[in-house]
């Protein structure tokens, strides 16, 4: 009898937790739902409060890390003054979220992503090398190896970079910079 209880409670435990558990996950997903038409009015100021308000309450969430370094890295193109802090929090926000669901090459391709926009092509490539081991089929992937070797003026290794990209993803980014180099940009 006394086994029961004990088995009873834990089960009990068991799927309390998992409803927590669902009940935040479906709470972070509506904080993002609800910060994206902020973005699109350019109210970054008003969807970054809104991600650390649920941040405080959901901090172990990479999704909301993944959002907040989005919001950052989107406010650094129309907040010069701020750039260097932006680009500070973003990739903060960004490891953070790696380092809370490290087996997500998603997560990685947005940090790399991130050291691109803020001119870090070095940053980037060695991002990348960890994001391949997680998915080596990535076509964006290929696609930012690309665009950092472009820019460190490794044309042939960009243009490899690309090619890969357009064969796992036919006319996707790899084709636009393929034709990117062929125009000399």
């Amino acid at each position: 009898m006394l086994i029961r209880l004990i088995v009873s409670i834990g089960l009990g435990a068991l799927s309390v937790f998992g409803l927590a558990h669902a009940y935040q996950s479906l709470r972070a997903t509506q904080t993002i739902t609800a910060q994206q038409p902020l973005l699109d009015e350019g109210r970054y100021d008003e969807a970054l409060s809104l991600l650390e308000a649920a941040l405080k309450l959901q901090p172990q969430n990479p999704d909301l890390w993944e959002a907040k370094g989005r919001v950052n890295m989107l406010m650094s193109s129309f907040r010069p003054a701020r750039r260097e802090a932006l680009r500070a929090d973003s990739v903060a926000a960004y490891r953070r979220a790696i380092a809370l669901d490290p087996l997500n090459a998603r997560r990685m391709g947005h940090l790399v992503e991130a050291h691109l926009r803020f001119d870090q092509p070095e940053a980037a490539l060695a991002l990348l090398r960890r994001a391949y081991r997680r998915d080596p089929n990535n076509a964006g992937l290929y696609y930012f190896e690309g665009l950092a070797l472009q820019r460190l003026g490794r044309l042939e290794e960009a243009r490899s970079a690309y090619q890969v990209s357009d064969r796992i993803a036919p006319r996707s980014d790899g084709a636009r910079g393929l034709q990117s180099l062929a125009a000399g940009n």
